[in-house]
């Protein structure tokens, strides 16, 4: 029996709660017409490859990058404005995100304690 730490309980509790939670918005999404609208917080690193992802699916379009990096995130805005199409918004503060009805689903992918405050807020 291999052994699990709080971080790695923590890690697996947060990624099923947002299957979770993002369940019912992809199954909601039936009409080839239709996408689900993504806001995605913290791009770097691995919340990059989170990004593209999304980008790559076709049933979703990302309006939404938040991230306190500008150099980053317009970054990210530019290489899916490219691939999608439309280009995201780019904001700081999740809570700008949140407050958006074009928003279906939130993806964080952010370090050790910063991580429960989106998932809270969501």
């Amino acid at each position: 029996m291999s052994k699990i730490n709080r971080r790695r309980f923590l890690h697996h509790s947060f990624s099923a709660a947002a299957g979770v939670i993002a369940a019912p918005a992809l199954l909601r999404s039936q009409s080839p017409n239709s996408k689900l609208g993504v806001a995605v917080v913290g791009v770097g690193g691995r919340g990059n490859s989170h990004l593209s992802a999304f980008v790559g699916d076709s049933r979703t379009e990302v309006r939404f990058i938040v991230d306190v990096d500008e150099k980053i995130g317009n970054d990210r805005c530019d290489q899916i404005e490219k691939k999608q199409g439309v280009r995201p918004r780019l904001v700081k503060d999740m809570r700008q995100a949140l407050d958006s009805k074009d928003v279906d689903i939130l993806k964080g992918k952010l370090a050790g304690v910063t991580a429960p405050p989106p998932a809270i807020a969501a």
